[in-house]
């Protein structure tokens, strides 16, 4: 990918089904959810390194929004790692969104199939505007195929 993909976004608190933490995702769809399954662990597979960097933007200027991710080993627990100023992340991993709030912003059908792979986690983050940058580096020719999109939204809240 030769340029990053930038994008500014009003961050409005979660809603009641969602959890604080914020994902910055790949979204990939399918014809059923087998079909979207497959697809979100071709890339998962694959690594998808990227470069991803938030910044609020906010009235006394602008500062860098901090981001982890989740790594696991076979045979640990899975740890929360701060993401380095460069914003290098080498790994996705599956995770859930809250679908009620994509629904009513109507960005996600209620008959669709969808799998998100989580690139970061913004943890507690005060409403604002955001500004996104994503970069992917070399990202895999056999994934270009994929019906992918970047997305942005608050992590599901466990019942």
């Amino acid at each position: 990918m030769a340029e990053p993909m930038v994008v500014e976004f009003n961050l409005e608190p979660p809603g009641r089904n969602a959890t604080p933490t914020l994902l910055v995702a790949v979204r990939v769809s399918g014809e059923d959810g087998a079909v979207a399954q497959e697809r979100a662990l071709m890339i998962r597979s694959a690594g998808l390194p990227a470069r991803v960097h938030l910044t609020h933007l906010g009235e006394m200027g602008e500062a860098s929004a901090p981001l982890v991710r989740v790594e696991q080993r076979p045979g640990t627990a899975a740890t929360l790692v701060p993401i380095n100023a460069d914003g290098r992340v080498s790994t996705v991993w599956l995770d859930d969104v809250d679908d009620t709030s994509l629904e009513a912003a109507g960005l996600s059908n209620p008959q669709g199939h969808y799998k998100q792979l989580a690139m970061a986690w913004g943890q507690n983050l005060s409403p604002g505007r955001y500004r996104l940058s994503v970069e992917l580096l070399d990202p895999p020719v056999h994934l270009a195929p994929i019906p992918a999109e970047l997305m942005v939204a608050y992590k599901h809240k466990s019942k």
